[in-house]
């Protein structure tokens, strides 16, 4: 999870504390999917190459990607928070004379608070795909798994992250077919040799 974007947030909260708006309330959404559309691209980016710019034969062309397959898509929309009451439960732990309203440095604590409140909420929530949970595992492999050792070690995985509290996409801890959609969802980055699986490499 990245760190919260500061800038919009200020942008949306000074409308508040400079009484352009009366009121503001937040709807943390979590969109957890399968497949990312940039899987393409992402893997190079983040071994230095530079983000592929957007352009208008890029957009033509991806829209073939509206036929292709990209698995299970969640929604999950969280407790809002409202601006005037989350304020008022911040300055209870703040010292006397926190005014957000009128002092700058006031204001910047509470856009930091409520940053990382927004995207704390967003990870309590996050599911773990199939896809993450066999990638994980690949990777860990990068000379090659046999596909029944493969399974142990999703099911190995997702059983730990499960008592950890983490929520996984499926119901229940991972099994075979956990194993099938990881796989066929990253197909193009897979490559088998006879029973061994292992990771395409990324080149810069």
């Amino acid at each position: 999870m990245l760190s919260p974007k500061f800038g919009i947030l200020k942008i949306m909260t000074d409308t508040f504390f400079d009484k352009k708006v009366e009121e503001i309330t937040f709807v943390p959404v979590n969109i957890n999917y399968t497949r990312t559309l940039e899987d393409s691209s992402f893997p190079g980016e983040l071994t230095g190459n530079p983000k592929v710019k957007e352009s208008l034969s890029r957009i033509f062309n991806a829209l073939e990607t509206l036929s292709m397959n990209f698995g299970s898509l969640y929604l999950d929309f969280h407790d809002p928070i409202n601006i005037t009451e989350d304020l008022r439960s911040v300055a209870e732990t703040r010292p006397k004379g926190f005014d957000p309203f009128n002092k700058k440095a006031d204001r910047m604590f509470y856009l930091n608070e409520l940053g990382n409140k927004l995207i704390f909420s967003l990870q309590k929530r996050t599911m773990i795909m199939p896809t993450t949970l066999v990638a994980t595992i690949l990777l860990l492999y990068r000379k090659g798994i046999s596909e029944a050792t493969l399974l142990k070690q999703v099911n190995w995985l997702g059983m730990a992250l499960v008592q950890r509290g983490a929520l996984l996409s499926d119901s229940g801890l991972p099994d075979e077919t956990t194993l099938r959609l990881g796989l066929r969802q990253l197909n193009d980055h897979v490559i088998k040799k006879r029973d061994v699986l292992m990771p395409k490499e990324v080149h810069g």
